[in-house]
């Protein structure tokens, strides 16, 4: 049997019906409610789905409502395809607190944490410009890594640091 599962964000269109009912275990209560789904990215981009939402009753699970986006599952499993809620989709919020995080930073920090930024994004760049694709290509992963950690460990600690004898010395102590 074949299964296969893809994501895409969504957004609460409708709210199709909601009900109780009895929950899985003793004296629990369930809450049951039917939604429509607008997909909003990928393939199933603008497509409209109907999707079941069940929450414990008085718990901190969510009730959704219209308006809130999701992260949709789409799983197939023998040729039938289901659409499920993964989780909420908290990407946007993400992206706020990352700003929010690196604006106290800079102020903080002032022109050292600008160089620090500087080299955590060249780390990035040499992790997805070099070793990934490497060891993807087939080079040897030991190799491969040992060669881009030093030169991230290089330029991070001079762009961080700048070019004196204290900063010579933890590189080779690192």
């Amino acid at each position: 049997i074949e299964v296969r599962d893809d994501f895409y964000r969504g957004k609460v269109n409708h709210i199709i019906s909601e009900r109780e009912a009895e929950g899985y275990g003793e004296g629990e209560k369930i809450f049951i409610q039917e939604l429509e789904i607008l997909i909003t990215s990928g393939s199933e981009n603008g497509n409209i789905v109907t999707v079941t939402n069940e929450v414990l009753k008085d718990t901190e699970n969510r009730q959704l409502k219209i308006g809130d986006s999701l992260v949709v599952g789409k799983s197939i499993i023998a040729g039938e395809t289901q659409y499920y809620i993964s989780d909420m989709y908290r990407l946007d919020a993400l992206w706020i607190v990352l700003g929010i995080f690196i604006l106290i930073t800079l102020l903080l920090t002032k022109f050292h944490g600008f160089r620090a930024f500087a080299g955590l994004l060249m780390s990035f760049g040499v992790i997805g410009w070099y070793i990934v694709p490497q060891i993807i290509h087939g080079t040897n992963p030991l190799l491969v890594s040992l060669i881009g950690t030093s030169i991230i460990a290089a330029t991070s600690l001079y762009i961080a640091h700048g070019f004196h004898a204290r900063t010579s010395i933890a590189l080779l102590g690192t």
